[in-house]
């Protein structure tokens, strides 16, 4: 007798809401996702024989960790994974393919971070707020997330990639930026994105830009020379605050 589909369904919810947490030494797997690390070392290299694919939410959240590789065949880092931890440095696999929101808010010691070719997804505020001064995004990237780098500080310069088509709202608010490099491909840029960069003397937009949210660059006071295609639409407040008038091309 074939099975009522919500019985079906109802089973499978079952069987995910009451799946059982195993623990293997100092950690504890969900599955093949690692939900928790109860270890107290301040250098890490999880083991492969563990199976996992992906980091789970909050797995390191506010650890003592300090430096961390993490085993290959691993393909996601959900959210706030390592939010608010000490990490200093941190060996991710290749096969990686997706950074959750918030992965590494807040990691003030983390100065730098080699994401791996196949990273095609890289959530909200995932680097906010850290202490990142260099960092080197893959071209399978196509957007700029909101809050990425917001308040990242100590990030001075960055070269995006030409696969990025968009930079969504505050991505680079409040950052330490004095130059970037923009993707020749780039279309519009969201709402307070680069708002309060003090240290940005400087930035041409290239002609495939096709609008510019509000307040985009308002209140980078050293701001004096932005090129801006003369067809881009420009939001309320974009430029206020800015110290040189734009030219148009």
């Amino acid at each position: 007798m074939k099975k009522p589909a919500v019985f079906v369904f109802l089973f499978a919810l079952g069987q995910l809401l009451f799946a059982q947490d195993t623990t293997v030494g100092e950690f504890v797997l969900r599955g093949n996702t690692l939900i928790r690390y109860m270890g107290k070392a301040e250098t890490l290299i999880i083991p492969t024989n563990l199976g996992i694919t992906e980091i789970g939410k909050g797995a390191f959240f506010r650890s003592e960790l300090r430096q961390l590789r993490i085993p290959e065949g691993t393909t996601a880092i959900q959210d706030e994974a390592f939010a608010n931890s000490k990490l200093e440095s941190i060996q991710l696999p290749n096969s990686l393919k997706s950074i959750g929101n918030q992965a590494f808010f807040g990691c003030v010691s983390l100065d730098h971070i080699t994401l791996p070719a196949a990273v095609s997804r890289i959530g909200n505020a995932a680097f906010a707020n850290s202490g990142l001064t260099n960092i080197i995004l893959p071209r399978s990237l196509s957007t700029i997330e909101k809050n990425m780098f917001y308040g990242c500080t100590k990030l001075t310069h960055i070269t995006l990639p030409d696969s990025i088509t968009e930079i969504k709202e505050s991505a680079f608010y409040k950052s330490g930026l004095t130059r970037i490099t923009l993707s020749e491909r780039l279309s519009r840029i969201g709402a307070y994105a680069f708002a309060e960069c003090q240290g940005l003397t400087g930035i041409s937009l290239p002609a495939s830009l096709v609008s510019i949210g509000d307040r985009a660059f308002s209140d980078c006071t050293r701001l004096q020379n932005i090129r801006i295609p003369i067809n881009a639409a420009i939001g309320n407040e974009a430029l206020h605050g800015v110290k040189g008038k734009p030219t148009y091309f």
